[in-house]
Parts: structure tokens; sequence; C-alpha cells
């Protein structure tokens, strides 16, 4: 069995390499493209205008972007792959993990909240915008915790794929039912405030089932004022967190929640049954205390929850069958 899935492992890693090779030699195969633009190109033009005539603009075309496109389709197809083939792998694990879970809940209409905020690089202010924050918060649980996710399969692609967190596919009827079934057995719950009507959905199932004492809410740090380098590390809004926090604060007050005041530090916090702030552990600016708050405010929850391999088999049932994208989709959009 542990051979299997070595064997599984080395599998995903060659399809990994793979499909990274294949990718950069996509976007090496538009040197043609500078060679017209910039290079002695006007021979070959007018020798392959000699042959199609008033078709060379289309020629030139195909030639500089079928390669590249045929490599980011290629390189897609392998990602897909090795996806599914980890996530084949977790699922397997899981049914004998006896971690207690954390299940997930995030909006997906806030992105300064629940990713790190975009940078600016390069001279002309190429905008690169930051990881998930699920990254960081799966890898700062214990040891013996698991992150569980449910949503839709548009949620899937990318969003856990470096992370431990084990992510279940749901569909619309079933959706409610699944959350409820985790989230009773769930250890903690670990909520990112937002304002999407999923999210504010999962919130007044907790509420009803008296399950506010397994909250924990993560509210996100600002770039820390006093970095090093500050002139060269440049945030696209490094107020967007903040900004975001308080339109949720509005949103949540009218619903009878009370969140705390956004925080530059950025913290975790445990709350009261109306979500207000009952203990807390500051973030110093820094995601990297992340583990150290989690150590510290984690004990204070009550219960131990149950474990993983005992309500995996229920949610499975209930999960949306996994379908790869269309194929038009994955022609259309390959990388």
């Amino acid at each position: 069995m542990k051979m299997d899935e070595e064997l599984q492992v080395r599998r995903e890693r060659r399809l990994g390499i793979l499909s990274g090779v294949v990718e950069v030699s996509g976007y090496l195969t538009m040197w043609p493209l500078f060679w017209f633009l910039f290079g002695d190109s006007e021979p070959f033009v007018r020798a392959i205008g000699k042959v199609f005539g008033s078709l060379t603009p289309i020629i030139l075309l195909v030639i500089t972007v079928t390669p590249t496109y045929t490599g980011l389709f290629v390189s897609r197809q392998l990602k897909d792959r090795r996806n599914a083939l980890r996530s084949d792998r977790a699922r397997k694990a899981a049914i004998a993990d006896v971690r207690a879970p954390f299940v997930f809940l995030r909006p997906f209409s806030e992105g300064a909240l629940t990713s790190e905020p975009a940078r600016h690089y390069g001279r002309h202010s190429t905008e690169i915008h930051g990881l998930s924050y699920a990254h960081a918060i799966a890898a700062a649980l214990p040891k013996d915790s698991r992150m569980l996710a449910i949503g839709s399969a548009a949620d899937i692609r990318n969003y856990y794929e470096k992370s431990d967190v084990m992510f279940i596919q749901s569909e619309e009827a079933t959706w409610l039912e699944m959350f409820s079934m985790a989230v009773s057995a769930a250890r903690g719950v670990i909520v990112i405030p937002g304002t999407s009507v999923g999210l504010m959905h999962e919130i007044q199932v907790i509420r009803e089932r008296d399950l506010w004492y397994k909250v924990v809410c993560f509210m996100p740090p600002l770039p820390n004022p006093s970095r090093p380098f500050r002139f060269l590390d440049r945030f696209v809004d490094e107020q967007a967190a903040a900004k975001q926090w308080k339109r949720v604060c509005v949103v949540w007050n009218d619903l009878g929640f009370e969140l705390p005041a956004y925080d530059p530090k950025g913290q975790i916090f445990t709350c009261s049954q109306d979500f207000r702030l009952k203990a807390s552990v500051s973030l110093e600016y820094d995601m990297g205390k992340l583990p150290a708050a989690f150590a510290t405010l984690l004990p204070t929850l009550a219960g131990s929850g149950t474990p993983l391999c005992d309500v995996l088999p229920a949610l499975l049932q209930h999960e949306a069958p996994r379908r790869r994208p269309h194929w038009f989709t994955r022609f259309y959009a390959p990388g």
C-alpha cells in the first residue's frame, strides 16, 4: 500500500515537472514573434508572400501563436491530470485519517480579506496578486488537525492545490446539508468574514445549531509600515483589507453580528454568540506568527471534534461528481 502511494507521488511529481517544462517551452516558442518585430525578417516575409499572397499576415500569426498556445494547452492538461491524481490520493489517505477537521469558511467576493495584498513589480508596475490565505492557515493549524472545505467545482482549481486541505465538491441541493454535517463534527471552524450569500447562510447554520463556541475568526494584517526597503516593496492598495473589513462590519451589524474594529496588525479571535470579541491573539503584522497564535487560542475551544475518517464517508456520499472542464473551456483558456 505504501509502495503504491510512493509510485503515485512520483507520478504526480513527474507530471508537475513535465507540465512546467512544456509551459516554459511554449513561451520560448514566441521567439519568431520577436524576430519578426525586431530582427531582419524581410527576406522570410517576402518568401512567404510569394507562396501565400494575401494570406501572409494569417500565416505569420499562425507561426508565432500556435506553438505557444499549444504548449499552454498541453501544460494545463498535464496539471489537471496531476491535480486529479493528488485529489484521489488525498481521499484514500483521509479514509484512515484520525485527525480532527477544522472547517474553513471563506467568502469569494472579498479578495482583500482572503488573499495576500497584490504587489507592483517591475518598471511598468505589473500587478501580481497574492496567494490565498488558505495555504498559510492550513499550514499553521496543529499537526493533529486537518482543514476541510466544502464548495462548488469552480472553487477548486488551484485554490487548495498546495495546501493540506481536504476539499469536497458540493452541489446547490446538498451544500447546506454537507456543511451542517461537517461543522457538527469539526473541532473548530475557521472563518474569514465576508458578505457573500453562501457564507452568510453558513453563519446562520452555526448560530441556529449553537456552535459559535467552535468559531475562530481570521483578520488579515496590513503590510508592516516599518518593513525594510518599503519603497521597493510596493502594494497596489495597502489599506484594501481595512476598507473591506469595514464594509463587512456594516453588513454583519445589520444582521445582529458585532465584529470587532479592524486591527492593522491582524489577529485571530474567538467570539460570543453574536460574534463579539471574546479572546484574541495579535499577529503583529507577521503571518509567520500564525502557528503560535493558533497554539495559544485553540486550546480554549471546547470539544475535540470527530476524527475525519468517521465523518468523511457520509460527506463523500453527498459529494458532487468531479468533472473536468469542458474541452472547449480548456482550449479557450489553456493557461
